[in-house]
């Protein structure tokens, strides 16, 4: 623990986030009486957990943050990934088009509100143009249906 707070060779400011960090970091080692003097001992550390904050929305504890850079490159792919399902969709290619937003919904796993909106605004857009593609199918086996009994003058 005293390596953990030791500051020699760091500025100021980072000296000041050690300081604020040092209250919350916990250093046991799992076998009873190994490691560290300093260390907590599994009471210790039990005790110290039982005094903390409960967490009550664990949405925000864990994401990530996208620079400018990767939200650009992220944008660049999803619109590269758009087009590929278009056209995929365009050529009734419906096996393919799947597979590729199969293959899209994988950056769901970056935890960022961003990439949340990108990745749904995808899939909304797809599920449009699904259901265009469905009522023009609709209309054209209709008329299909219809032209060769239409009245034909005489």
């Amino acid at each position: 623990m005293d390596l953990i707070m030791d500051k020699s060779g760091l500025s100021e400011e980072q000296g000041k986030l050690i300081d604020a960090l040092g209250a919350n970091v916990f250093v046991s080692h799992p076998v009873e009486g190994m490691g560290n003097a300093s260390w907590l001992t599994r009471p210790q550390l039990v005790e110290r957990i039982k005094i903390l904050d409960p967490i009550t929305d664990p949405s925000n504890i864990f994401s990530t943050v996208l620079t400018v850079e990767d939200e650009q490159a992220l944008h660049d792919i999803a619109g590269k990934m758009q087009a590929r399902i278009d056209d995929f969709m365009n050529e009734r290619a419906y096996k393919e088009a799947a597979s590729a937003l199969d293959q899209f919904c994988v950056i769901d796993v970056i935890d960022n509100n961003r990439v949340t909106r990108l990745l749904r605004a995808v899939q909304v857009r797809e599920s449009e143009r699904e259901r265009e593609l469905e009522r023009e199918e609709v209309r054209g086996n209709i008329v299909g249906l219809l032209s060769p009994n239409l009245c034909t003058p005489h």
